[in-house]
Parts: C-alpha cells; structure tokens; sequence
C-alpha cells in the first residue's frame, strides 16, 4: 500500500515509482511514457547543468574552493550521498576545481 510518500535514494528508485506516481494522478499511459522519456534526458549531466543553467528556474552556479560548514557538516555527519560526487574524495574533486554548487537567486 502506498503512504503517499516517497523516498528516494538515486534516480533508478524515481524512475521506478514514476509510473505508479503517474496513475496516483490519473495521467494516461502515454503521458506517464512521455515524462519517463523526459526524465532519462536528465541523467546525462550535460543536459541537467543546461537546464540548471538556463531552465525555467534562476540558479546560481559557484564553484566549491573550500568545504563551508554547510559541506563539513554534511560530510562529518555521512549525509553526502556517494553519488553526489560519484564517489569521489571530495577534497580531490575540489582541488581539480570540479566541485560546484547552487543556490536558488533571490528574486
């Protein structure tokens, strides 16, 4: 039985649910292939930093050259998921400038 909430681990756990989430709101089979072909567009991280980039929602990009409290605390605690930077050390992906992170613009 469903609780109307759900968790999700990775994007195969999403992409699983999707089409039981589509029925819970009466979309029609076609609706529900389409958005899962819309939603493997998204694994390609080209395609999700473009629309990070230039999507319909204003981000902020900046590149991460020292872990904030907000990373240490993440990281001490183990609540940075491996996928996050597939796991990688962190400390690695920021000295080869590769770590960023977004923050919604303030309108």
């Amino acid at each position: 039985p469903s609780t109307g909430v759900n968790s999700f681990a990775s994007l195969d756990d999403y992409a699983k649910s999707f089409p039981e989430m589509g029925e819970s709101c009466e979309w029609s089979k076609a609706d529900i292939k389409e958005g899962m072909k819309v939603g493997e567009i998204f694994r390609d991280d080209g395609e999700f930093g473009r629309q990070i980039i230039q999507g319909p929602n204003s981000m902020k990009l900046s590149r991460v050259d020292k872990l904030s409290p907000t990373w240490q605390e993440g990281i001490s605690q183990g609540t940075l998921p491996d996928y996050a930077i597939d796991g990688e050390d962190v400390h690695e992906v920021i000295k080869d400038g590769r770590l960023f992170e977004e923050v919604n613009s303030k309108l």
